[in-house]
């Protein structure tokens, strides 16, 4: 199951990555810079993935 989830993820990723790139070629016709700016800061920022620890109610940090 946990293949089958990675695969798929996978696949959508890239449906999702070639799809904006056909946006961006396509606004590059047009010469639309302000939708292909958005398009290359979009594909290009880095996105963080901090892991928050968990608290309780009190402020506390949850260990178990």
């Amino acid at each position: 199951m946990n293949k089958e989830i990675k695969k798929s993820t996978s696949t959508d990723k890239r449906v999702f990555y070639d799809a904006l790139a056909t946006e961006a070629e396509q606004a590059a016709g047009k010469r639309d810079l302000s939708t292909l700016y958005k398009i290359t800061r979009t594909l290009s920022t880095k996105k963080s993935n901090q892991n928050m620890p968990v608290k309780d109610s009190e402020g506390h940090t949850i260990t178990k």
